[in-house]
């Protein structure tokens, strides 16, 4: 049976696939700042949060859930943060497109037995790690994930 574990892995593979020196900030819990992670850590990181989810009814024996997954992206900004923020965005939108392709969801969900359906792009927002320094940047593209379950009888 799959799990919404694999919600982590594809997204993980999608990234890397993007760009491989970006690294996983496996923080467990959600937070809504980056004020837990070392300054000497933030550039080149991006944090996988997963948060609440909605479940339908049981219809012709399955179930379809969805989950809100925020994906977090920071680089630090040095003496060019307006060059850094633009190199970002385009990084950002690249991932996006990745992890939103039909194709590439359905070979993982093909290749891992998965239940994910569906990953849709709903908003995302760039901005600074704290009002009184710009030069961290973090872009955060929030996405609902649709998995299908078969009905276990």
């Amino acid at each position: 049976m799959t799990f919404y574990s694999d919600i982590r892995k594809y997204f993980n593979k999608e990234i890397q696939s993007v760009d491989s020196d970006l690294k996983e900030w496996k923080d467990a819990l959600v937070y809504d700042d980056a004020a837990n992670i070392p300054s000497t850590l933030l550039n080149n990181r991006y944090h996988i949060e997963i948060g609440s989810w909605s479940s339908t009814p049981a219809q012709d024996l399955s179930v379809q859930d969805q989950f809100s997954v925020i994906l977090t992206i920071f680089k630090k900004g040095f003496d060019e943060p307006q060059d850094v923020l633009d190199e970002l965005l385009d990084k950002a939108l690249c991932i996006k497109a990745q992890l939103i392709n039909p194709q590439n969801v359905e070979t993982f969900k093909q290749v891992n037995t998965s239940a994910i359906e569906a990953v849709e792009n709903t908003s995302g927002t760039a901005g600074e790690i704290d009002s009184t320094n710009d030069n961290i940047i973090k872009i955060a593209l929030e996405f609902n994930v649709r998995l299908y379950f078969g009905v276990i009888q």
